[in-house]
């Protein structure tokens, strides 16, 4: 085919899947795409292997091309600018869905690992910052899972007590005679033995202390 404008070539591409145009695409916007998507992994800290570029570059192009697919282009520029401009939050878009997945895909792991024999790891310190955030993050759907199953008017104070003896680590001595709930250090074992027996009545494993 004969040389195109790129904003008329990108309009072209836009809105039909001409294999012959989309060969003259990839010529035009390659370099340009295979720089956005190392500028997206810069912002995002992470490191621009190879690899991972030219398979982003390919989703890129598969976004592209699905979007024609399905009639669903939003690009109206009228400038160079604005297509690198629009391609560039493709890139970006491509770039953070992948971030995300492999950020879903360490906390599934986690997940695993740490329940439910070896939940108890939640209150480690021995950890790497990125690992502690994950637990953190387990730590709190644990607090939420207790919340869910303990009611009554004594509710905050038994949520309190669950959360200082099973994932901090204090004692039932230490609880009664450190803080003011008015219960002996028998009365917070009763407390925590039941709710850890609603949360495991739920299939949510609980820390051993």
């Amino acid at each position: 085919m004969s040389v195109v404008p790129a904003v008329e070539l990108f309009h072209l591409c836009a809105r039909s899947q001409d294999e012959l145009a989309w060969e003259a695409f990839v010529d035009c916007f390659g370099p340009r795409i295979r720089q956005g998507v190392r500028r997206a992994l810069r912002r995002l800290a992470e490191s621009c292997v190879p690899e991972d570029v030219e398979d982003l570059v390919q989703d890129v192009y598969y976004r592209l091309l699905e979007r024609t697919r399905r009639g669903r282009s939003s690009f109206r520029g009228e400038t160079e600018g604005q297509v690198k401009r629009y391609l560039q939050c493709v890139c970006d878009s491509a770039v953070q869905d992948r971030s995300r997945s492999r950020r879903a895909v360490k906390r599934r792991a986690l997940m695993g690992a740490l329940a439910p024999a070896n939940v108890e790891r939640i209150v480690d310190k021995s950890a790497s910052p990125e690992v502690v955030c994950l637990r953190r993050e387990i730590r709190d759907a644990l607090v939420r899972s207790c919340g869910e199953v303990v009611s009554g008017p004594d509710r905050d104070r038994d949520l309190a007590i669950f959360e200082l003896a099973v994932l901090d680590g204090w004692t039932s001595r230490e609880i009664a005679e450190g803080c003011d709930f008015g219960l002996k250090a028998g009365s917070i074992d009763s407390v925590v033995s039941r709710q850890r027996r609603r949360l495991e009545q739920r299939g949510v494993a609980v820390p051993r202390r």
